[in-house]
């Protein structure tokens, strides 16, 4: 097609200037060609950006992951339209995804209780800080683990490979969870002790005129 342009666009030039020199002629079809490599060149930096945008976009899914920004359906279903559907639609699947939801959620609402009691030292809200955040940060892991079976071509895996992998994830996912509610049970209760032993203090204080 592009040749029948070319033909028919010097055709033109000579019915119109039928005097025009050979020189003049090469310069037309060098301009030609460079308007060819022109196009040439910006379906490349097209296809260069396409790739780009692909590997950002999936950069920033993981990034919201971690952060604790869920998009789920963003960053799990894009994923799983090579993988078989016993996999997709493992019913644990989601289940590991709340689970570790909850785990930051809890997570953050004790961290707050524990700071509002204001009844714990400061070396005490530092091992309360570290121990929660070291059941939390491990649930990331857990959850890139899973995206990997999820992801078709990351792991070469049969169904049955990848369905034990989830269900040892889930297994892992629970235990995080259920580990978090009992420490920050705990961690309740001796704060619920600690301020009234505060408020029996301060009692005292008042009865015996100390301020």
């Amino acid at each position: 097609m592009k040749k029948l342009i070319a033909a028919g666009y010097f055709l033109l030039m000579g019915i119109l200037w039928p005097g025009k020199s050979r020189a003049q002629e090469q310069e037309i079809a060098q301009l030609l060609l460079n308007v060819e490599k022109l196009a040439q060149f910006k379906s490349i930096l097209q296809n260069m950006y396409d790739g780009y945008k692909t590997l950002s976009d999936g950069y920033n899914k993981v990034r919201d992951v971690a952060s604790g920004n869920f998009k789920l359906h963003q960053v799990f279903l894009d994923g799983l339209y090579a993988v078989s559907p016993d996999v997709r639609k493992y019913w644990r699947v989601a289940d590991i995804i709340e689970m570790q939801i909850k785990v930051l959620d809890e997570k953050k609402k004790a961290l707050s209780m524990f700071r509002s009691a204001d009844v714990f030292s400061a070396g005490n809200m530092e091992v309360l800080e570290k121990t929660l955040s070291k059941l939390s940060s491990g649930s990331f892991l857990e959850l890139e683990e899973l995206l990997l079976l999820l992801t078709a071509g990351e792991m070469r895996m049969n169904d049955a490979e990848r369905l034990e992998g989830i269900d040892r994830l889930h297994n892992n996912m629970q235990g995080r969870l259920i580990a978090l509610r009992k420490f920050t049970t705990e961690a309740r209760l001796l704060a619920v002790q600690l301020t009234r032993e505060k408020a029996e203090i301060s009692t005292l204080r008042q009865q015996h005129g100390i301020q």
